[in-house]
């Protein structure tokens, strides 16, 4: 009896230790606040660099349809660039379906205002009811300062009476860098806002503009670690034209696998260049890009 009882003491006293072995295992792996920071900042980079190419469809909605000129006044920056004579050839053509298609093509590469761009990317609009939908079949490995893109999106805008809603769609994007590092990612974000904002101009006529923008939707992908990640909108984020529409309120939770979840948060609606991000009870402020 004493053998067996001294026995099953060995064998608990065994299996404590395994158990305190894994959980200290488990400690060690954890991340650092420092790198839950730079996890997430990682997820925040890659959201500000959706803007801006999604941005790219603004203008192809209020071009002619005869002759495919595309409106620069309406059109964002990012596509105005693209249109310059010195950076690329500029071809348009309209098909049996009738359909807008617009390539841009760099060869084998061009530097133009200090943007280096290579390869093809072509834009495909197409008029729906009550819009228009503005769509990149295949990035195909077109290429702006070192960052290659592959994947598809597509931009539907509907337009009923003064309500505007822009619809984004990203499905199997990458992002592939000169390091050979990539992300990949899926995501549906929606625009929705009102011209409700009359103005007068110089030549006499008038436009309208947004007082408010509202942002819902979500994101998910790997990131350049090779990490699962979630970025959702829990609170619809707000620009407004008083802010020359900067977010100023609205948060993100993002979800990074192996890392503290955490809250991008753009305030309260004070109109600053600043928002907060939030790690386990510990809450940085970042400069809004």
């Amino acid at each position: 009896m004493k053998k067996n009882t001294l026995v099953y003491r060995i064998f608990a006293l065994t299996l404590i230790v395994t158990i305190l072995a894994g959980c200290k295992k488990e400690e060690e792996v954890k991340p650092s606040s420092e790198q839950n920071f730079t996890s997430a900042q990682a997820t925040i980079d890659l959201l500000a660099e959706l803007e801006t190419i999604s941005n790219m469809a603004s203008g192809f909605g209020d071009s002619d349809p005869s002759s495919g000129k595309i409106n620069k006044t309406t059109a964002s920056a990012r596509l105005n660039r693209m249109m310059e004579e010195e950076c690329g050839t500029f071809t348009y053509t309209k098909n049996e379906a009738g359909q807008r298609i617009y390539t841009f093509d760099y060869g084998t590469g061009v530097v133009c205002d200090s943007v280096s761009f290579k390869g093809k990317i072509t834009f495909v609009v197409t008029t729906i009811e009550n819009g228009y939908e503005v769509a990149v079949p295949d990035f195909n490995g077109y290429t702006e300062n070192g960052r290659t893109y592959n994947g598809s999106y597509v931009v539907t805008i509907t337009r009923i009476d003064s309500s505007r809603q822009q619809v984004t769609k990203y499905n199997n994007a990458s992002v592939t860098y000169e390091d050979g590092s990539q992300i990949k990612w899926s995501s549906t974000h929606t625009l929705s806002y009102k011209l409700d904002v009359k103005e007068n101009l110089p030549n006499g006529g008038t436009s309208y503009s947004p007082s408010v923008t509202s942002t819902t939707g979500e994101i998910s992908g790997i990131n350049k670690k090779g990490t699962a990640f979630t970025a959702t909108i829990k609170d619809p984020i707000l620009t407004t034209k008083s802010c020359n529409y900067r977010k100023v309120s609205g948060n993100y939770l993002i979800e990074t696998e192996g890392y503290s979840n955490a809250v991008l948060d753009y305030g309260d609606g004070t109109c600053d260049d600043k928002a907060t991000l939030t790690i386990d009870g510990v809450t940085k402020t970042i400069t809004i890009k």
